[in-house]
């Protein structure tokens, strides 16, 4: 369906305008004098005519301006059987619909009750019940491959799903269920990846929309549960001296603070970075400990880390690797049992306390009251909070005005203590782990500081209840990973895996994301597709034009082979009109003199496609340095920028500088500032 242009859009403002003008205009009839008297017939039967007229005005003015119940609701409530189905409207606009629809000439029946309709839905019943008995109940769909497991379970082998009961069961059996997927499987397009179904973008519009949620209004809302959480027991001494290496030294610090911290995992024989992880200290309860088969049980920590799935296993294998040669150590996978939540967005603390309303009375719990009125951007950086919610319970009013009198307790964390935290406590008996959600929800909230929001850490079977309290609350939109993607993007923060080319998990992304661009670009006909054998100025694409093509890079830097192990995050602005684009290449001004005529260059003319005999010489291809893998026009910045690695020799030891970058597919360079993250 084309777009009405804007001379169609005036002619229907015109016309409506014109209906309304029309409803609301009275009909008068003349005066009723003959000879300067009154006719009293004529005169009664001309007022009689224009009270009439009058209510018939005012009735079609009503009718006019007047909206249905289903037609005052915003795009994101409409349904399409609205109009005659009161169950697609909020319950509470229902009674209006209803007296709406009985208004009308036309209002729809109710089913009588068929005997034969009764006689197919017993037919049907019959024949699902015995098939029900026929198939087979399957007690293990399979583990996934690792290197390590030990028979005492201190490294215990990965489930490959979780296995339910139920109608959708056997949908279940290749892939894993986010705790919402029915709710958001009706409202977002579904991708499976990674062995998770997952939401990737809201079915309505959602990219303006998401950047107002996460920077300028209220919040969004991420079920990040497909990010396995998984656990590593050991004494502190332990813990610290054999994973220091890996995690980094900063991280050790975080040992005696509730604070949670972000890093990478790198392997330290390659040097390689592996994934970034999100980690947080723990202190086991003592019968956690207890139940533990490892050797020594004094001292004993715990390390809960979050990873994302594309490098789960070899993160596992790499971990794994150290803690089977110590009989101290022992690992626990909690992918099913632990689920997570990212609100993001200016009000995120707000929103959360408005859902969590129902603390068990406990030292945290006052401490989560207290800090009710603050922003995130005012809790203390990284900290973390545990403490227990009743779900049976809705919230009183009490507490909310007890919470706004009290004074923020900030001073919590300046504790230089080990923290514990009861919902890592996975066991049957307090209800993590079980089928049902437990009454007395045990979790954790953590403000994450370089992603503008609060994450929640709670039982997999509480997030569902949790969720639909989150979604129901005004102003809190949902998002799926090209939101994430985009405001990752929008943030500066490069994306996993996709701007890692350098880990194994990021060049299996970015194989997947060249078939898919080869195969949409293939589908194109000859005509409309890009001739990537000549492009403009007489140029032809270097390289895959598909993705980003390192092995161009190897042959120009043969001493730094492969040049995928020696990259640097770079982020790239324009500096004159233009866009960045995905897989756009990066080149190094040839010499100090060009950069000077490049400036004058952009000072002098507008860089139009028909003007690039003007543009200074363009480089050659011993100066591509890099790749741009995210680019598109950035709102919070208001101007193009992109995401990419640059090889470290191009960049030295300068923080910022220079560049000329070149869009995939297309013969015209523009000069560009990079600079490191």
């Amino acid at each position: 369906m084309k777009r009405t242009g804007p001379m169609q859009q005036e002619k229907d403002r015109d016309h409506k305008r014109l209906k309304i003008r029309q409803s609301r205009s009275i009909h008068v009839q003349s005066d009723s004098l003959e000879n300067g008297a009154i006719d009293v017939e004529k005169f009664l039967s001309a007022r009689s005519f224009e009270i009439r007229a009058f209510q018939d005005a005012m009735k079609r003015s009503k009718d006019s301006s007047s909206q249905r119940a289903f037609q005052s609701l915003p795009r994101c409530l409409r349904r399409r059987a609205a109009s005659h189905n009161v169950r697609r409207i909020p319950k509470a606009l229902r009674q209006r619909a209803l007296y709406e629809m009985s208004l009308q000439s036309s209002t729809t029946k109710a089913i009588e009750p068929s005997r034969l309709r009764f006689k197919r839905y017993v037919r049907r019943l019959q024949k699902r019940i015995s098939a029900a008995g026929k198939s087979k109940q399957i007690v293990s769909a399979g583990t996934l491959q690792t290197k390590h497991t030990t028979e005492d379970s201190r490294i215990p082998s990965l489930p490959l799903v979780r296995l339910v009961k139920g109608q959708f069961a056997q949908r279940q059996l290749r892939k894993i269920w986010l705790p919402t997927h029915l709710w958001t499987s009706k409202r977002a397009h579904m991708v499976n990846k990674w062995g998770y179904a997952i939401p990737q973008r809201p079915t309505a519009k959602s990219y303006r929309p998401t950047h107002r949620a996460a920077f300028t209004e209220e919040a969004i809302a991420f079920d990040m549960s497909y990010e396995p959480i998984f656990a590593i027991t050991a004494p502190l001494p332990v813990l610290i001296e054999k994973y220091k290496s890996i995690f980094g030294a900063r991280w050790a610090l975080y040992s005696s603070c509730s604070r949670i911290c972000s890093g990478l995992i790198k392997n330290v024989e390659t040097g390689r970075t592996i994934c970034p992880c999100l980690t947080q200290w723990n202190k086991p309860s003592e019968a956690f400990v207890q139940r533990l088969p490892i050797t020594e049980k004094n001292n004993v920590a715990q390390v809960v880390l979050r990873v994302h799935p594309a490098a789960f296993v070899e993160c596992w294998d790499y971990l794994s690797g150290i803690a089977v040669k110590d009989s101290r150590i022992a690992m626990h996978d909690w992918r099913m049992q632990l689920g997570s939540i990212d609100v993001l967005g200016p009000r995120a603390n707000q929103v959360l306390h408005d859902v969590l309303q129902t603390p068990i009375p406990s030292t945290e719990s006052n401490v989560w009251t207290s800090i009710k009125k603050l922003s995130h951007n005012q809790l203390p950086i990284d900290c973390s909070l545990g403490f227990h919610v009743n779900a049976s319970q809705t919230a009183t009013s009490a507490t909310s005005q007890n919470s706004l009198s009290q004074k923020p307790m900030l001073e919590y964390w300046d504790a230089k203590t080990l923290p514990s935290f009861q919902v890592f406590d996975v066991t049957e008996v307090n209800g993590i782990g079980a089928r049902n959600p437990p009454a007395i929800t045990p979790l954790m909230v953590a403000r994450r500081r370089e992603w503008n929001g609060l994450t929640i850490i709670l039982p997999w079977t509480s997030i569902m209840y949790f969720w639909r309290k989150l979604m129901f609350r005004k102003g809190v939109r949902f998002g799926g990973l090209d939101n994430l993607h985009q405001i990752a993007f929008e943030k500066q923060i490069p994306f996993f895996p996709h701007d890692y080319p350098e880990t194994e998990a990021g060049i299996k992304a970015q194989a997947v994301s060249r078939e898919d661009a080869f195969s949409y670009w293939q589908r194109r006909p000859p005509a409309k597709r890009v001739n990537f054998l000549k492009l403009e100025n007489g140029m032809k694409e270097l390289g895959d034009p598909f993705a980003c093509d390192w092995s161009v890079l190897d042959k120009n830097y043969p001493t730094l082979t492969p040049v995928r192990f020696h990259l640097v995050h770079v982020i790239i602005t324009c500096s004159t009109r233009g866009s960045i684009h995905d897989l756009a290449r990066v080149y190094k001004l040839p010499t100090k003199e060009s950069l000077e005529e490049w400036k004058k260059h952009s000072l002098h003319y507008r860089n139009k496609l028909h003007e690039v005999e003007k543009f200074p010489a363009s480089p050659e291809e011993s100066n591509l340095v890099g790749y741009i893998s995210t680019g598109n026009f950035n709102l919070r910045q208001g101007k193009p920028s992109g995401i990419g690695c640059v090889i470290d020799q191009f960049s030295g030891s300068s923080k910022r500088g220079y560049c000329l970058i070149r869009n995939c597919g297309t013969g015209v360079f523009r000069l560009a500032q990079w600079k490191r993250f």
